[in-house]
């Protein structure tokens, strides 16, 4: 179950070093995935660590929020 319904978050520590952990967002989960996204998330990287969806097309009314669950950066094969 994590591992298909977590995301990579980048977390900063004290000294400004940064390193990756998982976060589980119960509601960014429930996104449907496309290759071409209407949308994209935005992770804090401070504690609380929250999750921001914010669409990146003009959407219309009812229409269903797409993400991709592939970094843009890395190879599908993965």
């Amino acid at each position: 179950m994590l591992e298909v319904n977590c995301y990579e978050v980048t977390c900063t520590h004290g000294a400004g070093t940064k390193t990756g952990v998982r976060g589980c967002f119960p509601l960014g989960s429930l996104l449907s995935h496309s290759c071409v996204a209407n949308s994209r998330h935005l992770f804090s990287e401070v504690p609380p660590y929250t999750n921001t969806c914010i669409a990146t097309v003009d959407m219309e009314e009812g229409q269903e929020v797409l993400t991709s669950y592939q970094q843009p950066h890395m190879c599908s094969l993965r």
